[in-house]
């Protein structure tokens, strides 16, 4: 059975890694994103998933089955300056949880999890980097933006 109250507070313990105190606030390729990054990827791998950040820095947890096909759930992991505990880690957590339900099963297709990066365009004003990436929609002109320190 999904645990309603472990989604919860993984959720909020992904609220607390920020990179402002005080907020939940985790920022594309910043230290914050990459612990959280880091933390979920735990629970994936303790679910039986391999686990990649891919190059547009989207988390990525895999189980794979025996079969072709494979399911995702997706969300994103970013969030805007002082975001709510809930708004996308959910998603991602409620998939990871899946994965923990199937644990023990042998599964007739894929399932891949994915915590898209920069979905909320807050470091480059671009929104969903990792979604377009995903789907080839990665223009090069995307890939010279910089943020507002010149990275």
């Amino acid at each position: 059975m999904i645990s309603g109250e472990r989604v919860v507070a993984r959720c909020r313990e992904l609220a607390a890694i920020t990179d402002v105190e005080g907020q939940t606030h985790r920022t594309f390729l910043s230290p914050a994103m990459q612990r959280c990054n880091a933390r979920v990827g735990d629970w994936m791998r303790v679910c039986g998933a391999s686990v990649v950040v891919d190059a547009a820095g989207s988390l990525r947890g895999r189980r794979e089955g025996s079969g072709p096909g494979t399911v995702v759930i997706a969300s994103h992991l970013d969030t805007v300056p002082n975001a709510g505990a809930f708004d996308g880690p959910m998603g991602v957590i409620i998939g990871v949880e899946v994965l923990e339900l199937l644990r023990d099963r042998v599964l007739p297709f894929a399932i891949e999890i994915i915590g898209f990066s920069e979905e909320e365009g807050v470091r480059y004003g671009v929104p969903f980097i990792g979604s377009r990436a995903a789907v080839g929609t990665l223009g090069d002109d995307l890939l010279a933006r910089r943020d507002a320190a010149g990275v």
